[in-house]
């Protein structure tokens, strides 16, 4: 897709695609917003998003949102696919799931029956104040301490360290990352104690190795293929932002009106850096004709420098940026779809509330609404036995077949046997023939499957 946004037409944008020439549309935010619902999606994964735009259009508000937005639509379509295992594959092809996500998703088996689903929290904690913490630099322990008995309180995983440091037990706590590191980072102190919290989180993180530790936790969605109940997805987020989560769960929890704190979605640079000028270097910006053109490819760049119309500089990076866009998105559609719902910024860099409907904090915005939270069980009949001995016989089968043959059978290339094959260049649309040292690292992680659920099954119940 690309945007042009020209000088002499200040009004409008011309908006093209590779399925249709330029349509002009009115130059505004909630039609900037709207582009990704009228573009389809595959063509915004192949060539992702570009901005040409005139020099004077480009010192405005809306020209540095039209910027921000591209690094947006990019980050969650045209790079994200190549990063994550997690996120769409190109061009339809089938991609290897994480070897850890899986060997997780086995390990938390025997926990199923034990965990709740996030589906029975809806408005759980309806009309009461949310207070989602964040770790940026404006993450103030007293402010937290000040809110916490007037408003439910979620708290981002990485926050957990520096809010027990202060006293301060959140009430719920929210992890959507799944790496082993990020759970050591924000967890690892609570081995050995047990935290009156309870836990969201995705259900191919380390549950199994910090289950002990959360009055309650509950798995984001449904997961397995013999979970027999199945719920509608309830949270919607951008990966891997865990603030887009967080804020998916406020609002099936009911919550009005939520905080965003301590999320500054980048850092003020000094006045007079070289910083505070528009991220040439990090864009390519180029000028072609008088105008500037830009393709923001965010696995590229690990950190973006925007000049802001007041003169101000701020340092972030593609993720924090895809995270506010779809934050401040998230509360335009709100104010057209449940005008009631109200969400407010307190950070010190406001980047919420920059061409925005989101409002700086003020205590008086929450009235006299009290803090609530309806903490609720939920049960289901996991026969989880049966499937961990199927896999294992189906891993044994695919493990013979690549030590006799050395080529991937067509039965491992779909989910979840595909985990095997997890960062090899050839893994495509079919099967393919495995180097010596592929082969002797694809068997490892089936003995490595196999050894995980006979361990599991031989302490299942009756076994």
């Amino acid at each position: 897709m690309r945007i042009h946004y020209l000088d002499q037409h200040p009004n409008h944008f011309l908006v093209s695609s590779t399925a249709e020439s330029r349509v002009p549309v009115a130059a505004n935010i909630p039609t900037l917003y709207a582009l990704e619902d009228h573009v389809p999606a595959e063509d915004l994964t192949r060539e992702g998003a570009t901005l040409i735009i005139g020099e004077r259009n480009m010192a405005t508000p809306l020209g540095l949102e039209c910027l921000k937005h591209c690094v947006y639509l990019n980050t969650i379509y045209h790079s994200y696919p190549r990063i994550s295992s997690k996120a769409p594959p190109l061009d339809g092809s089938i991609k290897p799931e994480d070897f850890e996500h899986h060997l997780n998703s086995m390990r938390n088996l025997p926990l199923f029956g034990e965990l709740n689903h996030v589906a029975v929290l809806a408005k759980a904690a309806s009309e009461s104040p949310a207070l989602i913490i964040q770790p940026g630099p404006s993450f103030d322990p007293a402010f937290i301490k000040a809110m916490a008995d007037r408003c439910v309180t979620i708290a981002i995983g990485r926050t957990l360290p520096g809010l027990l440091e202060h006293g301060i037990v959140p009430d719920i706590v929210y992890q959507q990352d799944t790496s082993r590191n990020s759970w050591d980072v924000c967890f690892r102190m609570l081995k050995g104690r047990r935290l009156n919290s309870v836990l969201v989180t995705n259900p191919v993180g380390h549950i199994w190795d910090y289950f002990p530790c959360f009055a309650k936790i509950y798995k984001s969605w449904n997961y397995f293929p013999f979970e027999a109940d199945r719920f509608p997805h309830v949270l919607d987020s951008i990966a891997p932002s865990t603030t887009t989560g967080a804020l998916s769960l406020a609002l099936h929890l009911g919550c009005n009106p939520v905080v965003l704190h301590g999320g500054d979605f980048g850092a003020p640079v000094p006045d007079g850096s070289p910083a505070a000028r528009l991220g040439v270097s990090y864009f390519g910006q180029i000028e072609e004709d008088g105008l500037l053109v830009f393709k923001p490819l965010p696995h590229l760049h690990h950190a973006i420098l925007l000049h802001q119309p007041d003169g101000s500089g701020i340092r972030t990076s593609a993720d924090y940026l895809s995270a506010s866009q779809w934050i401040k998105r998230k509360a335009l559609s709100l104010g057209e779809t449940r005008p009631e719902v109200k969400l407010y910024d307190h950070s010190s860099t406001g980047m919420l509330c920059v061409s925005s409907v989101i409002e700086p904090f003020r205590p008086e915005a929450l009235g006299g609404r009290s803090r609530r939270l309806e903490i609720r069980g939920y049960n289901a009949p996991f026969t989880w036995t049966d499937f961990a001995r199927e896999l294992a016989r189906r891993y044994a089968t695919i493990r013979r077949i690549i030590a006799q043959s050395g080529r991937t059978p067509e039965s491992s290339l779909t989910n979840p046997y595909n985990s095997l094959y997890t960062g090899m260049a050839q893994f495509g649309a079919g099967p393919f023939d495995l180097t010596p040292e592929q082969k002797t690292l694809a068997l490892a992680r089936a003995d490595e499957v196999i050894a995980t659920l006979q361990g599991i099954l031989a302490t299942a119940p009756g076994d």
